[in-house]
């Protein structure tokens, strides 16, 4: 394991402008290669060397694959007799992670990376403990509901993206505790995680009960994807709504008719054109 410590100058000069702080981020930067596993120890860095000790890390994780096994800290203010604890203050380094997937699940909608952080929070098998490991089972459960919903939407499956937001749904109620006990960060997302899904949430969307529910989910998922600016999908969606719509008004009810959905697009097409 290679390990670096950060600088221990307190000179305040060394910290007077901006430039002087892009000095200190390229002489850490410098130390580090692709890939290697890095300690990084904050114990004697001076004031705001640590923001930059922690923004280097956010950089370097991403343009250089670095794998950091550690931020430490020697707090000697919590001495207790002749020991000296040492914190580990990496953990807070994954908010970034959780930053990153949740900008993206904002802008886009796309929740995988979100799945993914859910499925990394799950407590690690052990036997000794398999009761722990089986609390977070419902963790894993919805990371899998949340990639079908995203999953779904990319491909511009509306019926599936019905399917999967009702039980995505269910999948986070039941993980409420798992989440709180185990994925801290995401329970800040939960809420606006099953706002942004349930306009779409319907179950068994092809029933000839559901047939109007089904219209309106899909013009809800039009609205969603023209909010993300997913032009293609909505014109996508949109254009089979029109058909499905259609239907219904010369009193189809089996909108997944192939023959019939032919034949009014083909119908549709000629008053277009006319």
């Amino acid at each position: 394991m290679w390990i670096r410590p950060c600088s221990t100058a307190r000179s305040h000069s060394a910290r007077r402008n901006e430039k002087e702080l892009w000095q200190i981020f390229d002489q850490l930067t410098a130390q580090i290669e692709e890939g290697e596993d890095v300690i990084f120890d904050i114990t004697n860095a001076f004031r705001s060397i640590p923001v930059i000790v922690f923004i280097a890390i956010a950089y370097l994780r991403s343009a250089r694959n670095v794998q950091l096994k550690a931020i430490t800290y020697g707090a000697f203010e919590a001495k207790e007799v002749d020991r000296t604890p040492v914190f580990d203050l990496s953990p807070f380094v994954n908010l970034l992670d959780w930053l990153n997937a949740s900008d993206q699940f904002i802008r886009t909608g796309n929740a995988t990376s979100l799945a993914g952080l859910l499925r990394q929070s799950k407590p690690k098998y052990d036997p000794q403990n398999k009761q722990v490991f089986q609390s977070g089972k419902p963790l894993g459960e919805a990371a899998d509901a949340l990639d079908d919903v995203s999953l779904a939407l990319r491909l511009i499956l509306p019926d599936r993206a019905m399917e999967a937001s009702e039980k995505l749904q269910t999948k986070m109620g039941v993980a409420a505790v798992s989440i709180q006990k185990y994925a801290m960060p995401f329970t800040v997302l939960a809420e606006q995680v099953s706002a942004t899904y349930t306009p779409l949430a319907l179950p068994n969307p092809r029933s000839a009960d559901n047939v109007i529910a089904s219209l309106v989910r899909e013009r809800n998922l039009i609205e969603w994807y023209l909010q993300r600016n997913q032009i293609v999908q909505a014109v996508s969606v949109a254009r089979e709504w029109l058909v499905s719509w259609g239907m219904i008004q010369v009193g189809y009810r089996n909108l997944y008719d192939k023959s019939k959905r032919t034949k009014e697009r083909l119908e549709g097409n000629v008053i277009v054109e006319g």
